[in-house]
């Protein structure tokens, strides 16, 4: 359709981009299979009369600029009640071009700002909408103070230019016109449709629905403007039609097309496309030339988008072009995992270890001294609390036990902060050095292949001491005869993969705390594993199930484990927690409308991740949230922490953790519910899941999960283990091996 200026109304016309003589009846495309309007420009919201009237100055300046009418597409919005009927007009939507859109919040103004006054009676202003007459009669009896008349003088009703262009008497809305013209349709969702449009702020689903309705009045409009027509005379009979623009069809195919249509003459063939090419031409030169006029003029009137839209162009030359790109240097974080890996993989890592556990062993003594001071005050305190406690009645009043217990809830305070404060002091001297020592190690081992040996080496000849057991040594070595049991298995019928896969019962801080035997002064080869892993494509990760509260339950005994020993790649545990907390909260409040607003705290299934160097087995934990659902029998594949398990494997699958530790029954600790029943029903729900999931990770890219562990809480009976280990073949396909007897071998 295209609007044209007609002398004898002075009033813009629509016109159809289709002859008339083709407006026949076709089968339409149904309207729920059309596409969505989507609006990708720029939204201006404002709430203040001021900033509203600086915008509208601007638009009025850019008005009186540009020669001509200008197009505004012009829609409002309130609250409406099927009991007190219409509100008063809560929002003014204005759109100058397909690029902005200008919404303004006037719940709250008494009377409209002077500016947005003028720019909506201007003269050279016509304002375009859909029964845009009633929106104005109404917003003049909202509003004092408005030319109305001017307004109505000036305005554009959509739905008379269709009758106009279709020669028709039909009751058209916004949504049916989109669907007729745009051959799109308008989301018109309900729930934003009859909100609360005179709460403030609108919330973002408010502002893109106000927004499109404005867009898609002025892009009518547009529309309007890339459709030409085009007019052959011949001897009596007059040839027309419209053209969209910019034209790049095939001049000559529509010239025979035109000369069967209407039954020209085939000798005209020549001139109908030589003058057919001549007005495409111009049409098009005419339609770039005032494309690139308003793009200028846009661009004049937001010169910080055009700053913003260079720095863009320079960030992106810089990033995907090597010529202009930035020759800047590795980080020193790259260049310590570099200089790592090289070292580990190397000679230099039975050094590198003894000077990672001296640091330890120093960092643990620190500890046990902290615990044993507090310990200490602790004890005192009670003491002296029981002894006043044991006066009250005597010389002693409730004042002075309050100020007693104030006075040691201060001293306990402040001795735990002076102790901890001391702690990381000497940790971060531990990781400063650490990591000047291994930059130190590299350059020289590549100068002249010697390593440097640290300060207070550990190489210093140091008698061995008497190894002791004492009953706790012998009570953990029992205890560490833990059941377990192998399988490899195959998933898939065509392309199988092979997978390992082990049961084991144990306690799920035995793959996380470093043992500590103060008589061995050797170097201890537990952290062999993590080091030699670390920076490779075969990380280690363990599922911890935690509570909903960061840094609570067994959250608070897996960091008391990490603070045992110095961090010297990562940050610490207590920073890392700190910034998933943070983190936390602000996803809560960006979706709290789709989430338990009441909930303060993760919801179960909520994954949070942690990286570690320090820790025996793992580099990865995956805390996952759980709560006492789980405690029950009728848990499915679509429980919460369930999902949960899929997200991980898929996390893992992704970022080259090759070996992950899962808890079978989803408890770490054996309760008078878990039954034998109730264990193989638990285990066959997470076995199915797991490989349903597994199979599903195999098109997902990334690593493959070499190495499976189910973990059984420690205490576990043989019984329920062998029941378990025996359900597994039957869920997964094992990989039996082939036993050849001795008897059999033919000789």
């Amino acid at each position: 359709m295209q609007f044209t200026e007609d002398k004898s109304r002075s009033r813009m016309t629509l016109r159809s981009a289709v002859p008339k003589t083709e407006q026949k009846p076709e089968r339409k495309q149904p309207v729920q299979e059309l596409p969505y309007i989507k609006y990708f420009g720029n939204i201006y919201y404002f709430t203040d009369s001021i900033d509203c009237a600086i915008y509208c100055d601007k638009i009025l300046s850019q008005v009186d600029k540009t020669p001509g009418n200008t197009i505004i597409g012009f829609d409002m919005e309130w609250p409406f009640n099927f009991q007190t009927g219409s509100g008063k007009t809560a929002l003014i939507q204005l759109s100058s071009t397909i690029y902005d859109c200008y919404l303004f919040h006037v719940t709250e103004f008494k009377k409209l700002p002077k500016a947005l006054t003028e720019l909506l009676s201007h003269s050279n202003v016509r304002l375009v909408g859909v029964n845009i007459k009633n929106d104005i009669h109404k917003l003049s009896r909202d509003f004092p103070g408005i030319n109305s008349t001017a307004m109505l003088n000036n305005c554009i009703d959509l739905r008379t230019q269709a009758n106009i262009t279709l020669n028709c008497k039909q009751n058209w809305s916004m949504a049916k016109l989109v669907n007729h013209f745009l051959r799109m349709q308008i989301n018109k969702d309900k729930r934003v449709r009859n909100s609360k449009w005179n709460v403030v702020p609108l919330n973002n689903a408010q502002k893109l629905y106000a927004a499109i309705d404005a867009y898609v009045r002025i892009t009518l409009v547009e529309m309007g403007d890339k459709t030409k027509v085009f007019q052959y005379n011949y001897e009596n009979n007059t040839v027309d039609i419209c053209i969209n623009i910019p034209f790049y069809d095939s001049v000559e195919e529509l010239t025979y097309i035109l000369i069967k249509r209407h039954d020209l003459p085939i000798y005209v063939d020549k001139d109908l496309i030589q003058k057919l090419s001549d007005f495409s031409l111009q049409c098009n030169l005419d339609y770039y030339d005032n494309s690139t006029t308003e793009l200028i003029n846009h661009s004049k009137l937001n010169a910080a988008e055009v700053e913003d839209i260079i720095k863009d162009w320079e960030r992106l030359m810089r990033e995907e072009t090597a010529d202009y790109g930035e020759k800047g240097c590795a980080s020193d974080e790259e260049l310590f995992a570099t200089a790592y890996h090289k070292l580990v993989h190397s000679p230099a890592l039975e050094t590198m270890l003894q000077l990672e556990y001296m640091y330890a062993q120093t960092v643990r003594q620190r500890v046990n001294d902290k615990d044993q001071q507090i310990k200490s005050l602790s004890e005192t305190q009670t003491d002296e609390m029981n002894k006043a406690v044991d006066r009250l009645e005597e010389d002693m009043t409730e004042a002075e036990i309050n100020e007693i217990a104030a006075r040691h809830f201060d001293d306990q305070t402040l001795l735990q902060v002076k102790l901890t404060s001391e702690l990381e002091t000497i940790k971060e001297a531990q990781r400063r050095e650490y990591r000047e020592w291994v930059m130190q190690m590299l350059e020289q081992n590549q100068a002249n292949s010697s390593l440097p040996t640290p300060k207070n080496s550990p190489l210093a000849p140091v008698p061995p001491g008497p190894i002791r057991e004492t009953k706790e040594d012998r009570r953990k070595i029992l205890q560490s005869v833990v059941l377990e049991e192998s399988f490899t298995i195959h998933l898939g019928s065509q392309l199988k993969q092979m997978h390992n896969i082990r049961i084991l019962s144990a306690d799920v801080m035995d793959f996380c705390a470093v043992n500590d035997n103060e008589q061995i002064s050797d170097t201890t080869p537990q952290l062999l594993q993590t080091a030699l892993g670390l920076y490779s494509n075969d990380l280690c990760g363990l599922v911890l199930m935690t509570d909903s509260v960061i840094g609570s339950r067994l959250t608070k005994d897996f960091t008391e484990i990490c603070q045992r020993s110095t961090e010297f790649h990562f940050p610490h545990i207590d920073d890392q927690l700190e910034i998933i907390s943070n983190t936390a909260k602000k996803y809560q409040m960006e979706s709290c409308n789709n989430r338990n607003s009441s909930s303060k705290h993760l919801q179960p299934g909520d994954v949070y991740i942690t990286r570690h160097s320090n820790l025996s087995q793992v580099h990865i934990i995956f805390h996952m949230v759980s709560d006492d659902s789980l405690r029950a029998n009728d848990i499915n594949s679509r429980h919460p922490v369930v999902l949960g398990l899929r997200n991980i494997l898929k996390t893992a699958c992704s970022n080259d953790i090759t070996s992950l530790t899962i808890p079978l029954l989803l408890q770490y600790e054996m309760t008078e519910e878990m039954t034998v029943t109730w264990c193989a029903k638990r285990a066959e729900l997470v076995f199915k899941c797991v490989k349903g999931f597994m199979i599903e990770m195999a098109s997902w890219g990334g690593s493959d999960l070499k190495n499976l562990q189910f973990l059984l809480p420690q205490g576990i009976s043989s019984d329920v283990f062998q029941s378990l280990t025996g359900m597994l073949p039957s869920i997964f396909k094992v990989s039996n091996p082939l036993i050849l007897k001795s008897s059999s071998i033919v000789k």
